[in-house]
């Protein structure tokens, strides 16, 4: 796993070969070769990676949630959800797979399902970025605007240079009518977006909110 943990997956690809060729029962060496390959982007390879791990020990959870993140990456939520289900059926507290379904339910259009999911992801693991992310976005088109306010506050402070957040949370205090608020969020963006285009989109909030940029002309 220190290969995979200092990103150098190709490599990593190479001691999980290792392990598997020592038993070719060693289900947790094909998962984490998929894995690797999941980083890879070579998601055909996770799919038969982490289908031969489930073949081999049908109570590998973490398989079923990698291949999971391999059909979700292919855009067949579906069967992203089917593995998310086999995961949490073996490991209902596998809070991976409990975000990661949310955010397959989230895609789809089904909001109760995604937050009845995300609600248990964070809790079960209260500093998941992506979970609360997804769950913020979630209450933003249920239009529970204080409650996703609050989860984008959280994911900021886990992740401090989050476009989505700070632009997400901006739109929302424009709504509840809190400009000064939402002009934080704006002004942070126009400063610290490396990307032209986010930085011009938070100037056009911030001269719809009639407020001067700072630095700008």
């Amino acid at each position: 796993m220190v290969t995979y943990q200092k990103g150098d997956y190709e490599n990593a690809i190479v001691d999980y070969d290792k392990a598997r060729r020592l038993d070719v029962k060693l289900a947790l060496a094909y998962s984490n070769r998929g894995l690797a390959y999941y980083e890879k982007k070579d998601y055909d390879r996770t799919i038969a990676d982490c289908t031969r791990a489930v073949m081999y020990n049908p109570k590998l959870a973490v398989a079923f949630n990698n291949r999971g993140l391999a059909h979700y990456m292919q855009h067949n939520l579906a069967q992203a959800i089917h593995d998310y289900d086999q995961a949490l059926r073996i490991q209902p507290l596998l809070a991976i797979a409990r975000s990661n379904r949310g955010l397959a339910h989230f895609d789809e259009g089904n909001l109760d399902l995604a937050l009845t999911d995300l609600n248990e992801a964070v809790r079960l693991a209260p500093r998941d970025y992506q979970a609360l992310l997804t769950r913020a976005r979630t209450h933003q088109i249920m239009e529970n605007v204080d409650n996703a306010i609050d989860d984008f506050t959280k994911a900021i402070e886990l992740a401090p240079n989050s476009f989505d957040g700070h632009y997400n949370r901006g739109l929302l205090y424009m709504k509840k009518g809190s400009n000064s608020e939402a002009a934080i969020d704006f002004q942070w963006i126009l400063k610290n977006s490396p990307i032209q285009e986010e930085k011009e989109e938070a100037l056009a909030l911030l001269r719809k909110l009639g407020i001067k940029a700072i630095g700008a002309r």
